[in-house]
């Protein structure tokens, strides 16, 4: 791993208006997703990014049980969600349709939820994950689709916490590499968040009702959207960059 201490970029999530994200939430049977409607309102930048990127949707991965769930692992160690936020360049190409297909065109910012140890409670559950998951209950069934308005109240930099923060500089690991989901495009810039928020078992339960004929051709899950993850893939030669500074 190359590692760039040195360099005090920190990676930052901005908010037009601070107001709460409208859209479209969709099970399309891979992964519920959620449609940014407002374009050009979230913005990512810093963190070594040459362009200011602007969120199109996001994603989650999860498990059907707490052991696994998250594409990417830490230290050898697996999460039962991750959240993939993907953003484009707007300054070299027209459409996201253009950047998904051209070089460095895309950015996505993974965050990997954990549950909190054994009995012990989520004293202040986050107020984002919870309004999503009970938004979930509208699109139980694959190919379904929930109009999202500001009265949801989702406000999408309480998702990652530490993005939105100016003053807290969050950590992450940064490669080169592709969407996980169809299209699978060769042009995403990964962030891999170091921080990792806590989600509840009642919102974690809320993903596993999700179904999907897409996910499982057989097996237990057959019907579930769960497990819908892509297991973690051999760098093949490329460098892993990080901010985090070992001492």
């Amino acid at each position: 791993m190359q590692k760039d201490p040195v360099n005090p970029t920190n990676l930052r999530l901005t908010v037009a208006g601070n107001k709460p994200i409208t859209g479209e939430l969709r099970n399309n049977g891979y992964a519920p997703t959620f449609y940014v409607g407002e374009e050009l309102t979230v913005k990512l930048a810093g963190g070594l990014l040459q362009e200011n990127y602007f969120l199109k949707q996001f994603n989650f991965h999860f498990g059907c049980n707490d052991t696994v769930g998250s594409e990417h692992t830490i230290d050898g160690n697996t999460y039962p969600i991750e959240l993939h936020m993907v953003f484009w360049d707007n300054t070299n190409y027209q459409s996201y349709e253009l950047a998904a297909k051209g070089e460095d065109g895309l950015a996505v910012v993974a965050v990997l939820y954990e549950l909190p140890m054994a009995n012990v409670n989520i004293t202040n559950p986050n107020n984002a994950l919870e309004k999503i998951a009970q938004l979930l209950n509208n699109i139980v069934a694959e190919n379904s689709n929930h109009v999202v308005t500001q009265s949801s109240g989702i406000h999408i930099e309480d998702l990652a916490p530490l993005l939105a923060s100016p003053d807290v500089a969050d950590r992450f690991y940064k490669y080169k590499g592709s969407l996980t989901t169809p299209g699978c495009y060769e042009s995403a810039t990964w962030f891999v968040m170091n921080n990792h928020p806590q989600i509840s078992e009642m919102q974690i339960q809320a993903f596993r009702k999700l179904q999907s004929t897409k996910a499982h051709a057989q097996g237990p899950n057959v019907g579930r959207m769960c497990n819908n993850f892509r297991n973690t893939m051999p760098l093949n030669g490329r460098q892993i960059h990080s901010n985090i500074v070992l001492f």
